[in-house]
């Protein structure tokens, strides 16, 4: 019987590499396969030599991310806010994150071999705040939240890192 896969979007990145390295070091074995948007990279390559599986995908394209979910058994799934705060602001960059998620849920949603939706999030700050206080990138990623509540196949593989 083959390994089965498990598929970390932003391996590259803190979380994601933590991810990964505990999935390299851990007790069960699986068949790890790293999304990246550029497999080119340096990153990409280093994680090519410890075995890992190296695909191509883009949060904002759901056609690349229900290619490279196929297969999977697992999926941990992160968004990464600055990189868009930083070039359009916080608005912007809580609508662009928020879509990306929801495009990331999707094509998990439709992976039939998928047993565990891992999504990380972070705590909702307007509501644990009274409404005093909303923090943009808490917040868009809140939004994926709601989107994944509300697919009840979805959530019933979901395990929250948030």
């Amino acid at each position: 019987m083959s390994a089965k896969i498990a598929t970390i979007l932003g391996a590259t990145g803190n979380q994601g590499a933590g991810v990964l390295s505990a999935l390299l070091q851990g007790a069960i074995k699986y068949h790890i396969r790293a999304i990246t948007r550029r497999p080119e990279s340096d990153a990409a390559k280093s994680l090519r030599t410890k075995g890992v599986e190296v695909v191509q995908a883009d949060l904002n394209n759901p056609d690349s991310l229900r290619a490279a979910f196929a297969g999977s058994h697992v999926v941990f799934a992160v968004t990464d806010f600055f990189e868009t705060f930083a070039a359009n602001g916080p608005v912007e960059a809580m609508d662009i994150e928020a879509q990306q998620g929801i495009n990331v849920a999707k094509a998990a949603a439709v992976t039939a071999s998928l047993e565990h939706f891992i999504w990380s999030s972070l705590p909702n700050s307007t509501k644990i705040s009274s409404d005093k206080y909303t923090v943009p990138h808490f917040e868009s990623k809140n939004r994926i939240d709601s989107f994944i509540r509300q697919h009840k196949e979805l959530l019933a593989r979901r395990r929250s890192s948030g």
